[in-house]
């Protein structure tokens, strides 16, 4: 079983709050169904009871690990109330990858909003976007719906983050490993249509903290463009025992670099919204957070949303107030998101664009990578119910028919303008995306977040 006092500094102390779930609904003091007062979260406390959410101190670090978080949540409540995902996230595409970390490669997935290109200052505004997880859960499918929404609210590229798992790697793995990965995006932001000069970081939990510690960095950086907002939804970010988050005092040894409030200097940092939840025993010091940084300042706007829980803002196809959450902080995203835009952005194929809609992605096309290499064949067309492409079958390798290998590359990742479309990554990010497996289309389209009746078609 997962011995709390155990984990020490390997959590900064968070581990007291018996919140190390990938996005848990029972924090120390369990927040029952009937101790929330909006009906729609206890519903969705209900359905995270029902897949199986149960107490940490029950659980072992691989236990933990498999919970559920809200995107499996909010997904399982769609699929029992046959709903759809909101229309301004049915359009935003995404891949997995991996990024530089401090010491190797770490998971990423990135999201591309649809029905733009960038704006005219040379590419999106990108969020760099951490998970929740307690540092303990690799929370980018657990937490894949609030990029996913800030993706499509904001017209933004965003670029969730991965890292080192504790206890396996202590801290500071986590924290260098966000470091890291900030200074390489920054320089390779272009390569994937995206604007350096405007990054915004974004986390919830776990990965606000490490938002704002890379933010707090950032500020004695040269060799890297800073960022212009930050937003921390419901953060963990004191350990110093004075919180009520943290008074059970049942965490030894916590290490005093996690104690954001009590940071010196904190002046110099870019706007920060903090997004709290009403019934989170984390908010308390979420409130010392802003205040201290309005001490030093700092643009910084906090905001208790009433009757949610921890997690509660990747909830937004089945929690109005989680809709509500997002729509403010994209709003208070909002003067860097229009930084230098000089004209409404093009819709995709209108310039060199993607996709390229007076030539749509047909099956039988050879396909080049980014390089121009041989990258595959377009064997069919996945389409929605309207008949509108929505992402192609490559397959490659083999030999005969057989040994066939496949992946399911949505179609804002290739430009099929030109004699020969090409992908919009290389062969060997194809090779490492996850297999496609006939008979298996509906599980693959949930995952790329196309709700409704997809089919393939050769055309």
């Amino acid at each position: 079983m997962l011995r709390l006092p155990g984990w020490r500094a390997t959590l900064l102390g968070s581990a007291a709050l018996a919140l190390l779930l990938p996005a848990a609904p029972v924090p120390a003091q369990p927040v029952t169904p009937s101790a929330v007062t909006a009906p729609e979260m206890q519903a969705v406390l209900e359905a995270w009871q029902a897949l199986g959410a149960r107490p940490v101190e029950q659980l072992d670090v691989a236990q933990a690990r498999q919970m559920p978080g809200p995107s499996d949540v909010a997904r399982h409540m769609m699929r029992e109330g046959n709903l759809r995902a909101p229309a301004v996230m049915r359009g935003v595409r995404s891949r997995d990858m991996q990024v530089p970390g401090a010491e190797g490669m770490i998971p990423a997935r990135l999201y591309l909003p649809g029905g733009q290109a960038g704006s005219a200052m040379g590419g999106f505004p990108l969020i760099l976007y951490w998970p929740g997880g307690f540092w303990v859960a690799n929370g980018l499918v657990s937490h894949d719906l609030t990029p996913r929404a800030l993706a499509g609210l904001s017209g933004s590229a965003v670029l969730a983050l991965g890292h080192r798992l504790a206890p396996e790697h202590p801290f500071p793995a986590a924290r260098d490993d966000a470091l890291a990965a900030w200074r390489w995006v920054t320089a390779h932001a272009r390569d994937f249509a995206a604007d350096p000069e405007r990054i915004i970081l974004a986390g919830e939990g776990s990965g606000a903290n490490l938002a704002l510690h890379v933010a707090l960095t950032a500020r004695s950086e040269t060799r890297a463009f800073p960022p212009r907002h930050v937003l921390a939804a419901y953060p963990i970010a004191g350990v110093d025992g004075a919180t009520e988050s943290h008074a059970s005092g049942a965490v030894e040894g916590q290490d005093s670099r996690g104690n954001l409030p009590a940071t010196p200097g904190m002046g110099g940092m870019p706007p920060v919204t903090v997004i709290l939840a009403e019934a989170d025993p984390m908010r308390p010091e979420g409130e010392a957070l802003a205040a201290r940084l309005r001490e030093a300042g700092v643009d910084a706007e906090a905001r208790i949303f009433p009757g949610t829980v921890h997690g509660f803002m990747g909830l937004a196809p089945v929690l109005a107030v989680a809709r509500e959450a997002q729509d403010y902080a994209v709003e208070r995203m909002r003067p860097v998101l229009d930084l230098g835009r000089g004209s409404p952005p093009a819709p995709l194929g209108a310039g060199g664009g993607i996709r390229g809609s007076s030539t749509p992605v047909a099956a039988g096309r050879l396909l080049l990578d980014l390089r121009g290499l041989d990258a595959g064949t377009v064997e069919e067309v996945v389409v929605d119910a309207e008949g509108q492409p929505l992402g192609a079958v490559v397959s490659w390798g083999g030999l005969a028919g057989r040994g066939m290998r496949r992946a399911l590359v949505p179609v804002e990742q290739i430009d099929a303008e030109g004699d020969r479309p090409r992908l919009l990554f290389t062969r060997e990010e194809l090779e490492a995306m996850p297999r496609f497996e006939r008979g298996r289309l509906e599980e693959a389209a949930r995952d790329q977040g196309w709700a409704g009746n997809v089919s393939t078609v050769r055309r």
